[in-house]
């Protein structure tokens, strides 16, 4: 995928959960270089600019498994969420619950 600079573009991003899922409290973490011009995210408002969300999908269970428990992701943003230079990051954390294996 080729970006340019001063384009508005929306980007889709499937993370699939290893095969040793996720559990209840867990996270993911997607940094991002601190020193650019991209402005703030903000998970307020779909319809402004810089919004962000996240959505799951499950997958087939594996025989003798059963759902994944989780009620909600929640998503974050946060200026300072890692070490230099990739300071930027977008923390997305499970609510309430687990996921299998293969989910999206």
């Amino acid at each position: 995928m080729l970006l340019a600079a001063g384009q508005w573009t929306e980007l889709i991003v499937t993370y699939t959960v290893s095969a040793s899922g996720l559990a209840d409290g867990a996270w993911t973490k997607g940094t991002f270089k601190f020193y650019s011009d991209w402005a703030l995210f903000q998970t307020s408002d779909p319809k402004q600019d810089n919004y962000i969300s996240a959505e799951y999908t499950a997958g087939p269970l594996h025989p003798g498994q059963t759902p994944a428990t989780m009620q909600s992701l929640a998503v974050r943003s946060d200026q300072k969420a890692h070490e230099r230079l990739f300071q930027k990051a977008v923390i997305i954390d499970i609510v309430d619950g687990y996921l299998n294996p293969g989910i999206r």
